[in-house]
């Protein structure tokens, strides 16, 4: 380990999801929901599991959908969709959403009828008695709830009935005043409902208007005018929509363009819009008061946007190129949203637009063990980026990828593990442990016989470290130890709570020669319901230590050291990051790394070194070299890096190969504002990097 005391660094590995460096704006990742060939859609609606329904029709065909898909749950890859069963001559009129039973609520065209379909059956929803569909069929606005309750509006003579039905039970009204139009766009889990009315038919006389209003109320109560902002004289073209946190998002008029407006049933408010859009409105709204919608900008229409009550953001901001994002049409509690656009040729796709997240992860090898911390940006804990993210909090998860025969990791209830028997070493005993034929969750469902792990590991599946405590920590932080070492205490969430790491030590005392463990381990979101989210990053690494005790860090990728369960032989070895597979390791007993002092210099503002490898091997070891640097963070830049893989600076050593006993040095210069005491790790790989 090269270490520095005087004008220390720290090297840093960062990603942010959609591809962009810590410090860059923040980048959706982009998702396309494919369509069985010959067929072209648009996305109406998503719920909290991220599905998303698609309504669809043959490509290059005009005139109404005829043809309904629901798409696989975020998580699910790779994405795909399935069928809802439409009955024949079935056209689709206006679809209305999904809740979270894959439920999907819309009318249809001929008939008016509204209909609640899944990918097993279809059902229309029973209408009151004596009245029928409205006069305008197929369009009329429906909603539906997570249990399965929709709201709709029928009609009788001259009168609107609106009202809330299921499918299999009696509809009940919603009390209005007769010769009110009423259309029905919103109902939540509490039963609140919501919609838009006016007189009809209007006065002839301009000055005898009665403008149009929005409404919450309930089945078979009153309902509840919601006041416009000031200068808001109309409702605009869509909404309102309604939250199960109560709170509702649409469109007012000001006699000029369309305005959108949030708020609950005290009162709505404008949102304001940045200068230069117009046609503004609003399509769904989340439980956090996140709006998504449609408007123009000069020169761009349809644009796709997303906000709250303090503004809007161009979707189009946020999207890594060349994605263009015409409409979205709905979002859910993990901010994750349903959007029509164009890829970088212009062919129209259906999207799911997962939001963005920027995450700082570093990490070392100290002795033999494998460490890493996540610091969430601008000096946020833990708990509040999680919720800016759209999680609950944040954890860990991880894979292993090998693990030799024999070993003694063996689960402590081997039918809960659901690991099939060919994932056990043969015999008995504490060699019958795991070998990892396909990968597993570590730790495997259950935990461990090995009573060593505590609390924290041993029920945490399908996370690295146990949920319910993590998430109160995160919170609350308490700076609880990580087991082992306890003479060194790394809490799992920092005092402060602005941290959260990670740390293994993974031993195998009867892992054989030119043998390794194998694991992958990922930074992830929790989402509400306790699933968790895509990686938001993850490296992949090996580990051929075989002792107990006395650990020694030294890079090998395969174990070429004697059997020898007390010698602590064996060291840790990064083999991707990412997904981007890093050159092969040049092990420690091969080739040294020497560093110098680093000066200060006054002009450049740097501080500069040199960096020195020597070749201590018998053979000669081909090039080209890459220095990488682990170890933490103090918001240091390597001035003159050859490039970087996911944020992570390396450099470059310019020569072909290094004959035995041979050197070469190279100038480093590095930006530390912090001036911290740091202690990162080089470790050099042979070979050209990805992209380089």
């Amino acid at each position: 380990m090269w270490t520095l005391r005087i004008r220390a660094f720290r090297l840093i590995l960062g990603v942010c999801i959609g591809g962009t460096l810590f410090g860059a704006t923040p980048r959706y990742k982009v998702s396309t929901i494919p369509l069985p060939t010959g067929l072209e859609g648009t996305v109406e609606g998503i719920n909290n599991s991220g599905q998303i329904v698609i309504a669809a029709r043959p490509s290059g065909s005009v005139g109404r959908f005829t043809l309904l898909f629901i798409s696989t749950p975020s998580g699910v890859t790779p994405i795909s969709v399935n069928p809802i069963p439409l009955p024949a001559g079935f056209v689709v009129g206006a679809v209305n959403g999904i809740n979270d039973s894959g439920q999907v609520v819309g009318t249809e065209y001929n008939s008016g009828l509204p209909f609640v379909g899944t990918t097993s059956t279809l059902d229309f929803v029973p209408l009151p008695d004596s009245t029928q569909p409205l006069i305008a069929p197929g369009y009329t606005p429906t909603a539906i709830n997570n249990l399965g309750q929709v709201t709709s509006t029928a009609y009788a003579g001259s009168s609107w009935k609106p009202f809330v039905g299921t499918t299999t039970g009696p509809p009940q009204p919603i009390p209005f005043p007769p010769g009110w139009l009423v259309e029905m766009t919103g109902i939540n889990d509490s039963g609140q409902v919501v919609g838009f009315s006016t007189p009809f038919p209007q006065s002839p006389d301009p000055l005898a208007r009665v403008h149009s209003f929005f409404f919450v109320g309930t089945a078979g109560g009153g309902i509840t005018a919601l006041p416009m902002p000031p200068g808001i004289t109309d409702t605009g073209s869509a909404g309102p929509y309604l939250s199960n946190s109560g709170q509702v998002a649409g469109n007012g008029y000001n006699g000029v363009t369309n305005v959108p407006v949030i708020g609950t049933v005290g009162g709505l408010s404008s949102i304001p819009v940045p200068s230069g859009w117009s046609l503004v409105t609003a399509s769904g709204i989340n439980d956090s008061g996140k709006v998504v919608g449609v408007g123009c900008t000069t020169g761009n229409c349809p644009v796709g946007f997303i906000g709250d009550a303090s503004g809007l953001t161009n979707l189009n901001d946020l999207m890594p190129p060349p994605w263009s994002i015409g409409q979205a049409i709905g979002i859910n509690n993990k901010g994750q949203i349903a959007a029509n656009g164009y890829d970088f040729s212009g062919v129209y796709r259906t999207l799911r637009l997962d939001p963005p997240c920027q995450v700082n992860v570093s990490f070392e090898v100290v002795s033999a063990s494998m460490r890493a911390s996540f610091t969430p940006p601008s000096d946020q804990t833990l708990s509040g980026y999680a919720t800016a993210c759209g999680f609950v909090g944040f954890n860990w998860r991880q894979t292993v990828t090998a693990f030799p025969c024999p070993n003694d990791m063996e689960p402590l209830n081997v039918a809960a593990a659901e690991l099939p028997l060919s994932d056990f070493c043969p015999g008995s005993g504490p060699l019958r442990g795991i070998t990892a034929t396909v990968p597993f969750s570590d730790p495997v469902k259950g935990g461990y016989t090995n009573t060593s792990l505590n609390d924290m590991n041993l029920n945490a599946f399908p996370y690295y470290y146990a949920t319910t405590w993590l998430l109160d920590d995160e919170t609350f932080p308490n700076g609880i130890c990580q087991m082992p070492p306890s003479d060194d205490c790394i809490p799992v969430v920092s005092r402060d709570g602005k941290a959260l790491n990670f740390y293994d030590l993974p031993n195998n005392k009867y892992l054989p020669p030119y043998t390794f463990m194998g694991f992958t381990t990922s930074l992830v979101g929790i989402y509400r319901d306790l699933t968790y989210s895509a990686p938001l990053f993850h490296w992949s690494w090996t580990s051929t230590f075989n002792g107990t005790t006395g650990g020694v860090s030294s890079a090998h990728t395969y174990n070429t050291l004697p059997i020898d369960p007390g010698s602590g032989t064996g060291g840790i070895t990064i083999t991707s990051i990412n997904d981007v597979q890093l050159p092969q390791v040049v092990p420690s007993n091969q080739i040294t790394t020497t560093a110098s002092g680093l000066a200060y210099s006054r002009v450049s503002q740097t501080f500069n070194g040199t960096v020195t490898i020597r070749n201590i091997s018998g053979s000669a070891i081909s090039g080209p070299f890459q220095i990488v640097f682990f170890g933490k963070l103090a918001g240091v830049t390597l001035v003159n890096a050859t490039g970087n893989l996911s944020g992570t600076a390396y450099l470059t050593v310019p020569v072909g190969s290094l004959a035995p006993g041979q050197s070469t040095t190279v100038n480093v210069k590095f930006k530390n504002p912090s001036n911290a005491l740091i202690n990162p790790t080089p470790v050099v790989y042979a070979g050209i990097m990805p992209g380089a």
